[in-house]
């Protein structure tokens, strides 16, 4: 598995707390598909929870997390 950073931002409200975003290659063996992984690291580097979304369910996502947006505004 190869990882290419892809972004990090810097969580509100927190203080060293990061997202950072990543493309996976291969994430489960030869032949898999990319997947786009995103993990929340409350302290430094420490992983503290991480996700895998399938390029093919970015586009939902997106969506989404748009309608999450516009309800909060």
């Amino acid at each position: 598995m190869k990882v290419e950073r892809l972004n990090s931002i810097i969580l509100k409200n927190s203080k060293n707390a990061t997202l950072s975003i990543a493309n996976l290659k291969e994430p489960y063996g030869i032949g898999s598909d990319d997947v786009l992984s995103l993990a929340i690291c409350l302290k430094e580097s420490k992983v503290d929870w991480k996700i895998h979304i399938p390029y093919d369910n970015l586009d939902e996502l997106i969506i989404a997390l748009e309608q999450i947006k516009e309800k909060r505004q």
